[in-house]
């Protein structure tokens, strides 16, 4: 509420009119990317806006163009707390590589530390 009393303030020394975006507070990355899609698109009201704002973007809000900002890049969005890199090294991990997809194999857990152990060579395939 600091800042926002700060904006206020300022602007009426300034003669100009205060704009302020309360973002959330410890958001997750996904809130994060909404926030900042949710502002991106609407930034143009904002400056323009004749009048004083003060806006607030709330959870519900954030995790909406998050999922729609997502969604439209094809990934998928996991919720409060999630993580994107966990999600995206997951969808890596059951992917075959190319050179799977060339002999044909696919990788357990087991065989990714066989591979690592052998200096990243499938032995099974190895010459």
């Amino acid at each position: 509420i600091e800042e926002r009393t700060a904006v206020k303030i300022v602007s009426d020394q300034l003669s100009a009119l205060p704009k302020s975006v309360k973002f959330l507070h410890d958001p997750s990355p996904q809130q994060i990317v909404g926030q900042l899609t949710m502002l991106t698109h609407h930034m143009a009201f904002v400056c323009t806006h004749g009048e004083d704002l003060d806006l607030e973007i709330s959870e519900e809000q954030a995790e909406r163009c998050a999922r729609g900002y997502l969604a439209r890049r094809g990934l998928r969005y996991g919720g409060k707390g999630s993580s994107l890199e966990r999600e995206h090294q997951h969808q890596q991990q059951q992917q075959p590589t190319i050179l799977q997809r060339i002999l044909g194999t696919s990788t357990s857990a087991g065989d990714e530390r066989t591979r690592e152990e052998s200096g990243g060579m499938d032995m099974e395939h190895s010459i």
